[in-house]
Formats: structure tokens, C-alpha cells, sequence
């Protein structure tokens, strides 16, 4: 194993965690009312709470 393979592995690891996180946020960004139901039911939060606790 030579550094080229590992900074070849390294370099698809990185574009793949950026794309993960773009579609990610693409999802948070024009679905947050869905994102939002979904983990309301798996954690006991309002959009109350997510206000008060911003301040």
C-alpha cells in the first residue's frame, strides 16, 4: 500500500462525505417540516423549545 492509493481512498472518502452532506442539507432545507415530524417522534421536542433554547 503506497501513498498514492491512500491519498486516492482518502480524496473518494472526502467527495463522498460531501455529498452525503449536500443531500443532507438539501432534504433539512426543503423538507424541514417532514425532517422535523420524523425526529419529533423519536425525541420528545417542540418547535417551542427549539426557539427558547436559540436564545
Amino acid at each position: 500500500m503506497d501513498i498514492e492509493f491512500v491519498r486516492t481512498v482518502l480524496g473518494w472518502c472526502a467527495l463522498v462525505n460531501i455529498g452525503l452532506f449536500l443531500i443532507w442539507f438539501l432534504v433539512f432545507m426543503t423538507a424541514h417540516d417532514a425532517v422535523y415530524k420524523i425526529h419529533g417522534l423519536w425525541f420528545s421536542i417542540s418547535k417551542k423549545d427549539k426557539v427558547e433554547n436559540m436564545n
